[in-house]
């Protein structure tokens, strides 16, 4: 708060060479370092890491995780089940694997078969996934994945990848659902993943080939694919644009940050960018049309309270509109409609309890 250094430990570990922390999560009871190890005294070794320290900065415990030669050399994503136990996510690069593994709060795997789940099998190369907690507890994971026929060999440029995301109950470690998008794409690279206020889930990435472009895939709760877009900075100079993270706006929108530079360093220079967008992806009026050829009806005619409403809120017109035969339309911040209902009266009680919490129209 002041500025000052509140405490400061260095641990009394001998890290060996390539051990790498990749994230940091919060407990309760203190901070939890996770990372990778990829060589040590000059052996191939690949085990993952956990390091816990208290809020004190106090070391609690360090444990390397040996995969029993399963070679995983990537930490990517780690979250608290309800049941008390983490679940990683990584890559395995030597058997082209992916991993879902789960492990008690003390860091230790149970027992290897039962708390091991591979998918993305056999794939030719494998680009960084996130993983995420969704509402209903289970564990998301969005990743870009490629075979021999649609990878080049030649590194990461040139080649398709195709998006997809696999929901999984991480308590029974089973797979509840998991869906691949059929287009092929060239280059592109997931930077963050979210889950939206409609139960959706948003892919923030960029296109990789040549000049870097921005993209966010939305998808909806039964993971189907809404839109693909792309931005780029408005600066003409500046040809190189990619926010690498966002996060979703009270409003159901998205804002993004990253940098923006021109191939001339010296003469443009790498600048900040964030990016505001509505719902629908879209930056232009940060607002979505959702019905054409709209009546608007004079505030006069009608009152909705209270509002904000929690269970119910009551719609009362005149009566110049009950003889219309009127309807009552809800809708979330994407233009899906949640509720409707014909209104017969000039007093009617709108009953929104089983509404998730958010911004209707």
């Amino acid at each position: 708060e002041n500025n000052s250094i509140e405490w400061e430990y260095f641990f009394p570990y001998n890290f060996e060479e390539d051990e790498i922390f990749s994230s940091i999560i919060e407990l309760s009871d203190g901070f939890l370092f996770t990372g990778a190890m990829s060589i040590s005294e000059g052996a191939v070794d690949n085990s993952l890491i956990l390091f816990k320290t208290s809020l004190e900065g106090d070391s609690l415990w360090f444990k390397e995780i040996d995969s029993q030669n399963l070679f995983l050399n990537s930490l990517e994503s780690i979250i608290i089940l309800n049941d008390n136990h983490f679940l990683i996510s990584g890559a395995d690069g030597t058997i082209h694997e992916r991993y879902l593994m789960k492990v008690d709060l003390e860091g230790v795997l149970v027992d290897l078969e039962s708390n091991f789940h591979f998918y993305n099998e056999q794939e030719s190369i494998q680009a960084e996934s996130k993983m995420i907690q969704a509402n209903s507890g289970n564990a998301v994971v969005a990743f870009a994945r490629t075979d021999e026929d649609s990878w080049n060999g030649q590194g990461s440029s040139g080649n398709n990848y195709q998006f997809a995301i696999l929901e999984f109950d991480g308590e029974n470690m089973e797979v509840i659902n998991e869906v691949t998008y059929p287009t092929l794409y060239e280059d592109h690279f997931i930077q963050d993943f979210h889950q939206t206020p409609d139960g959706g889930y948003a892919i923030l990435g960029i296109h990789g080939n040549g000049l870097p472009r921005t993209f966010i895939k939305k998808v909806n709760a039964n993971l189907e694919e809404e839109w693909m877009k792309y931005y780029e900075a408005d600066i003409p100079s500046e040809i190189v644009s990619f926010a690498d993270d966002f996060e979703i706006t009270s409003d159901g929108g998205f804002i993004c940050s990253g940098t923006a530079a021109g191939s001339d360093i010296q003469n443009y220079p790498q600048n900040i960018w964030l990016l505001k967008l509505d719902a629908c992806g879209d930056r232009e009026d940060l607002g979505c049309e959702f019905i054409d050829d709209v009546i608007e009806v004079s505030d006069s005619k009608f009152s909705v309270y209270p509002n904000p409403a929690q269970n119910k809120f009551k719609l009362e017109l005149a009566a110049s509109l009950v003889n219309t035969s009127p309807s009552v339309s809800i809708r979330n911040t994407l233009g899906q409609e949640i509720l409707s209902q014909t209104i017969g009266a000039s007093a009617t009680e709108i009953d929104v309890s089983s509404i998730p919490l958010g911004i209707y129209m």
